[in-house]
């Protein structure tokens, strides 16, 4: 959890971790599990990440062009 107010862009990935490659198809097996246990069975055998594109608002403000592409924890420092 964030210390701020925080509005982040960006895409939930499944990355295969032999290629590194983010795979579209293991992203959609995971969003269309309904039931707990198939859920559950998949965060173990396709693990998902949040990948962060942009920070669109930070504390109340909205970030420009140049502060969007930084990260949410160096927007503190």
């Amino acid at each position: 959890m964030f210390p701020h107010n925080i509005v982040l862009d960006g895409e939930i990935a499944c990355v295969d971790p032999a290629t590194g490659n983010s795979d579209f198809k293991a992203v959609m097996t995971r969003i269309q599990a309904k039931k707990m246990d198939k859920i559950t069975a998949l965060a173990g055998t396709l693990p998902s990440t949040f990948v962060n594109f942009n920070v669109l608002q930070y504390n109340g403000y909205f970030t420009d062009r140049r502060q969007r592409k930084r990260t949410p924890d160096s927007l503190s420092r």
